[in-house]
């Protein structure tokens, strides 16, 4: 359990969305962004998962994969929102993913 939640706590920092650039001191309006931002990892961690699925992440020598599940949904989000028009089907494909939840 301690590995996930580095791995949260990682991707609320530094290695994602950068929670601690936001300099919010106000705790209704933090809570309210962390509940936003978990699920928006959650959201990175099933598109990961599923692009995994779809291209597999290529391993390294010691045989870990190259990047974590949550940076290839990360990163596949970002292409998709930074090219919204162009990837629309992505979209609607990574917005289903949530649904089946």
């Amino acid at each position: 359990m301690r590995w996930g939640i580095d791995t949260l706590f990682a991707a609320l920092k530094t290695r994602g969305f950068n929670l601690e650039s936001t300099h919010f001191r106000n705790a209704e309006r933090l809570s309210k962004l962390i509940a936003l931002l978990a699920l928006a990892f959650c959201w990175a961690m099933l598109t990961g998962l599923w692009q995994h699925q779809q291209h597999p992440i290529t391993l390294k020598a010691h045989e870990r994969r190259a990047k974590s599940l949550f940076r290839h949904g990360c990163d596949f989000l970002r292409r998709t929102f930074c090219d919204l028009a162009l990837r629309v089907t992505e979209f609607d494909q990574a917005i289903q993913l949530l649904s089946l939840y």
